[in-house]
């Protein structure tokens, strides 16, 4: 068995786990709540390293880790073996109800593992039903399967529980057949704190029958009823963007509809892929997309690899350039009407095409037979990616022994001649990849 490691406490602000940055070579695993008196149980996983020089449990209190004396009989049954780490906490109280980590020590530094925070689960106490303030705000599309999960604190205190709804007559309720298909993955009581309430492939309907509302009967009889559930289910559709390479959010815009702006920022002559993904009611709703105001026309080979899967929609954009700058958007049309409700993905091309010219240098010697001439490039660009050739009439040039052709200087490349003569006469031009071109 390893050597335990002394009672220590750590400053919070040194620890890894606070950030999120826990070594990935430790870590341990365990349930999230713990029902009040009973036994909980942590498992942790280390990684064997040669340096390791012991481990130990640890808890935090008021912001520090201080190690854990697993000899005591709170903990009977805890070992700080790294090929078997285990943690037991026996009658579990609120006092225990803290986070939990392991700590382990090398010969010249300390690992950490994430941070496991414990629960603790009140048999005894006032029950409750909380509604997170997230499943207030969503809205939903017909078609669509809509999960709501509410929060029961004491769960151990309730006795049963039941999803409602509400009916015409005011303050009525009606309970659900949570048997129907319709509902299938409903939960009504779990010890987890969470009741779960799933209805599939919904539609307009499913809101004129609402509002929804959670009934539960605690262990002294009382009954309990969560806030109302009211359901914004919405005929249209929804597009959210990514993009390779990969766009940033740069605002959000508060149109009620939940979209955003993106920009996204490419190399001029790049290609960037811009992702769709749409949730739409009907499903076979037409969809395009939209450059600015108008439709784009996908046959173009501009945008030739263009294509639908299932739900997404890729958008390929061929060697951008400035007229390829503009705002993306996705629009449904025929049955919505030509609505439009998507996030806008707006194209930043960083670049231009290169300027070329081209003249015989200084180095050359005069234009006559049997002389060695030197044509030299100037390059003007803030591209960092393009090829340089040279062509005489159209035709690129590949005698070695009769022309030399140096490009040790990107934006300075020079052709040398070597014995001219009337047979080297002719139109010559420097191209870069992006067949921006320069003739003497």
């Amino acid at each position: 068995m390893m050597e335990n490691i002394p009672n220590e406490n750590f400053d919070e602000k040194n620890t890894q786990e606070r950030s999120g940055s826990h070594n990935q070579d430790v870590y341990i695993e365990g349930p999230k709540t713990v029902q009040e008196g009973k036994t909980a149980h942590l498992i942790g996983k280390v990684k064997f390293h040669p340096s390791i020089k012991n481990i130990k449990w640890q808890k935090e209190c008021n912001g520090t880790f201080s190690g854990i004396n697993i000899h005591k009989q709170k903990y009977k049954g805890s070992r700080n073996d790294y090929w078997n780490p285990i943690l037991e906490i026996h009658d579990f109280d609120i006092e225990d109800q803290m986070r939990y980590r392991l700590k382990v020590v090398h010969e010249k530094f300390s690992t950490y593992s994430n941070e496991h925070k414990l629960k603790i689960l009140r048999s005894s106490g006032t029950a409750k039903i909380e509604i997170p303030l997230n499943e207030t705000v969503k809205r939903y599309r017909p078609g669509e399967n809509i999960t709501i999960k509410v929060r029961i604190d004491n769960p151990f205190n309730v006795r049963c529980a039941m999803w409602q709804r509400a009916t015409r007559n005011k303050g009525k309720f009606e309970s659900i057949d949570i048997t129907l298909e319709k509902y299938k993955g409903t939960i009504t009581k779990s010890t987890t704190n969470e009741a779960v309430l799933c209805l599939n492939d919904c539609d307009e309907t499913d809101m004129s029958l609402g509002p929804y509302s959670l009934l539960a009967t605690c262990s002294d009889k009382r009954e309990i009823r969560s806030d109302s559930i009211n359901l914004d289910i919405v005929k249209g559709f929804k597009a959210s963007f990514s993009s390779l390479p990969k766009a940033k959010q740069k605002h959000y815009v508060c149109s009620g509809d939940g979209s955003s702006i993106y920009e996204t920022e490419i190399e001029y002559n790049e290609s960037v892929e811009i992702v769709g993904t749409i949730r739409s009611y009907p499903k076979d709703v037409k969809i395009s997309w939209m450059k600015g105001s108008r439709p784009l026309n996908l046959v173009d080979s501009k945008y030739a690899g263009s294509y639908r899967l299932d739900d997404k929609f890729v958008l390929c954009i061929k060697n951008v350039t400035e007229e390829d700058k503009d705002e993306y958007r996705i629009r449904a049309t025929e049955d919505l009407e030509g609505k439009q409700i998507s996030d806008t993905l707006k194209i930043i091309v960083i670049g231009d095409k290169p300027k070329v010219n081209l003249r015989v240098s200084i180095e050359s010697q005069p234009l006559k037979c049997g002389n060695t001439i030197v044509l030299e490039a100037r390059i003007v660009s803030n591209l960092t990616r393009f090829d340089v050739d040279w062509k005489k009439d159209g035709q690129k040039i590949h005698n070695k022994e009769k022309f030399i052709k140096d490009h040790s200087e990107k934006l300075n490349p020079t052709l040398t001649i070597l014995k001219a003569s009337f047979d080297d006469q002719g139109m010559y031009s420097v191209i870069t990849e992006l067949e921006e071109r320069s003739s003497f």
